[in-house]
């Protein structure tokens, strides 16, 4: 597991099935989502499934659009679950929304998804 810290996991290409799943920040975007208007976008990191202890947790969660940087959300473990909203006015009809966690233990995880707005 030492090798996770040196690269940018997913967790399709996890080698270990149950550490992907539990690292991979999961984007929601609603249905509707309308060019030029404020959507809601949550990232939760594991579905829920990521340990929160001192010993194990995710640090922060970083969103991007077509690889801009729109921001991060920084956790205290135990009292912060990994889960954050962003408010993003959506520029283009499609866009790549991907989002990165770091996980103190198991290094960074990424993920992405196609928006298309109508």
């Amino acid at each position: 597991m030492a090798d996770l810290f040196w690269k940018m996991n997913t967790q399709d290409a996890s080698a270990d099935k149950a550490v992907g799943e539990k690292h991979g920040p999961v984007i929601s975007i609603p249905a509707d989502m309308k060019p030029g208007e404020p959507s809601k976008i949550r990232v939760n990191v594991g579905g829920g499934k990521h340990p929160n202890t001192n010993d194990h947790h995710i640090q922060w969660v970083e969103l991007r659009v077509n690889d801009l940087y729109v921001g991060r959300v920084e956790f205290s473990p135990v009292i912060m679950q990994p889960e954050v909203e962003f408010t993003l006015i959506c520029p283009h009809r499609e866009a790549v929304i991907s989002a990165v966690a770091r996980c103190n233990l198991h290094g960074l995880w990424t993920s992405k998804t196609v928006c298309t707005c109508s």
